[in-house]
């Protein structure tokens, strides 16, 4: 089971089984994971990501954009050999895999602020 480490607090910072994934594409596809990651609790309409990530595009383009910052995505964290995936997609939701082998930095932080019961 491969485990993503996702640090956003500081530099960003984002490791597949403690090796840095150096070969995004582009800030946008960084922005996608880390939307993703933080929103993990809901599926996310894809062209609401399109429209948050390239407000200036027509909608047309803008899904375009996502559609190839999606893929690059899925490459870049090995997504497709994740058992399980990373992320959840369909048709016409993308969604961060909340039951996958990972660390996301702000969602430890959340935690520990949370008073003992």
């Amino acid at each position: 089971m491969a485990r993503l480490s996702i640090r956003t607090l500081g530099s960003l910072r984002i490791t597949v089984d403690g090796s840095p994934v150096t070969d995004f594409h582009s800030d946008k596809v960084r922005a996608l994971l880390v939307y993703l990651a933080v929103e993990a609790n809901q599926p996310h309409r894809r062209e609401k990501l399109a429209a948050l990530l390239w407000p200036d595009y027509p909608e047309r383009s803008a899904r375009t954009s996502l559609r190839s910052a999606l893929a690059h995505l899925r490459q870049a964290i090995g997504d497709h050999s994740a058992n399980p995936p990373f992320l959840l997609i369909d048709r016409h939701t993308i969604q961060f895999n909340p039951v996958c082998d990972y660390w996301l930095d702000y969602q430890a932080m959340l935690t520990a602020q949370q008073p003992d019961e």
